[in-house]
């Protein structure tokens, strides 16, 4: 069996949790900033997409590629201005969103690479 291809991982940026780190004085927000973004981590496979979240319990989302219906991209002022965007993956199994991962840098690479993904699965059958 060959090993899977990891094309991409993904963390939030810094700059998502920009809050907190400007509160630092207040010691507690740069610590809980700290926590978010090492515990989440969107990783792009070529066949699925995975989202670990958690710290002390952990929770791993795969979405097949082939099942996914839309991936949005939502950017607010500031994080067009830091070249930050949420991304949202759904599939045809769920009414919602599948995976919702806030504050990653250059959002629009990572949905175009999820879309490139799904055109060659896709174009594949």
């Amino acid at each position: 069996m060959e090993p899977e291809t990891l094309l991409l991982e993904a963390k939030p940026s810094a700059w998502n949790f920009f809050w907190y780190w400007f509160f630092f004085w207040l010691i507690v927000p740069p610590i809980i900033a700290a926590v978010k973004r090492a515990s989440t981590v969107l990783r792009i496979y070529d066949d699925r997409v995975s989202l670990e979240e958690g710290f002390m319990r952990k929770e791993v989302t795969d979405v097949f590629i082939a099942d996914i219906r839309g991936v949005e991209v939502k950017q607010g002022l500031w994080q067009r201005m830091f070249g930050l965007g949420d991304i949202l993956i759904g599939t045809a199994a769920t009414g919602g969103w599948e995976d919702y991962v806030c504050g990653l840098p250059d959002a629009m690479k990572i949905r175009d690479l999820i879309l490139a993904q799904r055109r060659k699965i896709i174009g594949a059958k």
